[in-house]
């Protein structure tokens, strides 16, 4: 996904508060003028910046949880979905960035299931996404979670939810 894609598609409330703290971490020179909090345009600009001068990783996969569960909320839903319920929507949304960039994933979940190939369980996920329809594996009720999740920064403290 390209950079602009990113930034556009980023809930207003994260892209001030990324924006926010990129902001401090660029260099003085790439400093715009600001007074206040930034503006949604002017936060994609310094995400754009901090990302040009290697501030912030390439990828928004690897920008956090919360960017991750906004830019792909169904895949994150189909991985909590599939966990059976033993991934919260931060979880899943990590296991996702490790699936993106093959890392190795050391939830036990993926490590005792997968042997730690977070790739093989995504795909796997998204593969049977068919079959998250029963109370175990009820797609709809984990994407309530992620949407709610990136909303509010709320989840269930549990991993087991249903």
């Amino acid at each position: 996904m390209k950079i602009e894609t990113a930034v556009l598609r980023l809930p207003e409330d994260l892209l001030s508060s990324m924006g926010n703290d990129v902001l401090f971490k660029l260099p003085e020179a790439l400093r715009p003028p600001v007074r206040g909090p930034l503006r949604p345009n002017e936060s994609r600009v310094v995400i754009a910046a901090a990302v040009a001068v290697g501030v912030l990783p390439m990828h928004p996969a690897d920008w956090g949880a919360r960017v991750v569960m906004a830019l792909w909320p169904r895949t994150v839903a189909h991985v909590v979905a599939g966990s059976l319920g033993y991934a919260t929507p931060t979880v899943a949304a990590l296991i996702v960035a490790d699936a993106r960039a093959r890392r190795r994933n050391w939830c036990e979940w993926i490590d005792a299931c997968h042997g730690g190939d977070a790739h093989a369980a995504v795909a796997g996920c998204v593969r049977q996404r068919a079959g998250h329809r029963s109370p175990m594996r009820d797609f709809e009720q984990a994407l309530a979670l992620v949407r709610e999740a990136v909303a509010s920064g709320k989840e269930p403290l549990l991993a087991s939810w249903f």
